[in-house]
């Protein structure tokens, strides 16, 4: 057999395989690899390292069953596309966030900076408007726990959260595997948003964010999202997925400002009851 080579295209739908050779191994033409974007992976975050070539992995076996292709770390043409594509998505999810946050304020806050900055320390807030639907008020003071404290709702259902999410989840609609949960997408696009405010609380609103999207910077913040919504149970999940129009069903569940520090100790409120 020939020396291995390999030919990358890309299209509108995501890349082409167009040929692969490798001595032993299955012998791919024109096949079309998975568009990472539509996979709603849940690590995200991940780096370009060992540990991603078993998800990557993973994939092209859900793709194709009996499929021989080995996935590699230095250099191959798969594990490569598939992390340009998890950059792309990353990068998607913070500008769709980004607008979102901006077009609220300018709509809510026009020439009213001071107007705006407080809604930003509001939203930031551990039970503030960036992640909750119905949010503790701005002016309760009361710690939790403690008389006069109102609890918020709808965690990972606030109107930020969820037009983001809408904006994110068209791009799954020619998906061809179900990953389960969108944890992965949900935590992203909640650290994407708490980004946003961050940026507008201390900044004019046509002003862009200086810092990058990037793993160094918000894996841990996107991580202590996930550890919640880990934990949501499926009839959580089915709501969420109606509120972001999230058109796939999972085959098989899977198992410093205010939201800086106290992002773990956030308020989980009970599920929705079926029919409310």
């Amino acid at each position: 057999m020939s020396d291995d080579h390999y030919a990358l295209t890309y299209g509108r739908l995501g890349s082409n395989i167009s040929q692969v050779k490798l001595p032993r191994e299955y012998h791919v033409k024109t096949v079309k690899t998975c568009d990472i974007r539509h996979t709603w992976c849940t690590v995200i975050t991940q780096y370009r390292t060992r540990e991603l070539v078993p998800i990557i992995q993973d994939v092209v076996n859900r793709l194709y069953p009996g499929i021989s292709y080995s996935v590699m770390l230095n250099h191959e043409p798969v594990l490569e596309m598939s992390y340009r594509k998890i950059t792309e998505c990353r990068t998607n999810i913070a500008g769709a966030s980004l607008d979102v946050v901006k077009t609220y304020l300018e709509g809510t806050y026009t020439e009213q900076p001071e107007g705006q900055r407080q809604y930003c320390t509001w939203a930031l807030r551990n039970d503030g408007p960036a992640i909750y639907s119905t949010p503790t008020p701005s002016s309760c003071t009361a710690k939790p726990g403690t008389p006069g404290y109102q609890y918020p709702d709808g965690m990972f259902e606030s109107f930020f959260i969820v037009q983001a999410m809408r904006r994110c989840s068209a791009s799954i609609q020619s998906s061809k595997v179900d990953f389960g949960r969108p944890i992965g997408a949900v935590a992203t696009v909640a650290a994407a948003v708490e980004r946003a405010f961050h940026h507008f609380e201390n900044n004019n609103i046509d002003t862009l964010p200086k810092d990058q999207f990037s793993t160094s910077s918000y894996s841990s913040t996107i991580d202590g999202y996930a550890e919640y919504l880990r934990g949501f149970s499926e009839r959580r999940w089915s709501h969420l997925r109606e509120l972001y129009e999230y058109k796939i069903q999972p085959a098989t569940p899977v198992a410093e400002t205010s939201l800086g520090p106290g992002r773990r100790q956030l308020y989980v409120p009970a599920s929705p009851v079926k029919g409310q």
